[in-house]
């Protein structure tokens, strides 16, 4: 069993920053994706080595608040806690990368809790196996995709076992931007620790790439 995670659109889970350097200096030229052979999209789900110059290192938080959910935005970036970025460290070391942020209050003192942009260096493609699959969808001349979930939706998400095997965080093609896919064994460390609040999950279902009648 896996599951994918998207950040809520609740007031908790809303968090807006004053980012420094500002958002419109931390995107790449549109060619920085072509140039690598992949299609142009977003730079911080793709996979890829990111240059120093694009990474947020300051972030201001633009309200009053008493607590931070551990899934925040840091303009393009996922933002991790400390806790969230301790979880996937414990199972999988060294596969993605993060890089601090200095987080302050409104106010403009330190927060005093770490706080890392992310960048993960997992990529799944063809991993969702769409005519199982009756979570709601979209097909056009990018390929077939989930549509971004909400918390009403109804139906099941299939995701072929074979790609997914040994996996405990990654970026999965079919799916909307924004989203993360993560294995059973992190989505309960991570709940056990109670970090998925403001945290919308869907829960996934595994099977064989083939079956046999």
């Amino acid at each position: 069993m896996v599951w994918v995670l998207r950040q809520d659109v609740t007031p908790f889970a809303t968090v807006h920053f004053d980012i420094s350097p500002p958002c419109a200096d931390l995107s790449p030229p549109a060619d920085f994706l072509p140039r690598q052979g992949l299609p142009y999209g977003n730079y911080t789900t793709a996979g890829v080595e990111i240059d120093d110059r694009y990474w947020p290192q300051q972030a201001r938080m633009k309200s009053t608040r008493s607590q931070l959910p551990n899934m925040v935005s840091f303009c393009s970036f996922r933002g991790f806690s400390q806790a969230w970025v301790n979880a996937v460290e414990a199972l999988e070391p060294g596969k993605h990368e993060f890089r601090p942020v200095k987080v302050f209050r409104k106010d403009g003192t330190p927060l005093g809790e770490n706080y890392y942009a992310v960048n993960l260096r997992r990529v799944v493609r063809d991993a969702v196996d769409f005519e199982r699959t009756t979570a709601p969808s979209k097909t056009d001349g990018l390929g077939s995709r989930l549509k971004p979930l909400r918390e009403c939706d109804s139906g099941n998400i299939f995701m072929h076992a074979e790609q997914i095997r040994g996996l405990h965080m990654w970026i999965s093609r079919e799916i909307a931007l924004g989203e993360i896919t993560v294995s059973d064994h992190l989505f309960d460390n991570l709940a056990d620790r109670r970090l998925l609040g403001g945290v919308l999950s869907y829960r996934v279902i595994e099977c064989p790439l083939s079956v046999t009648e």
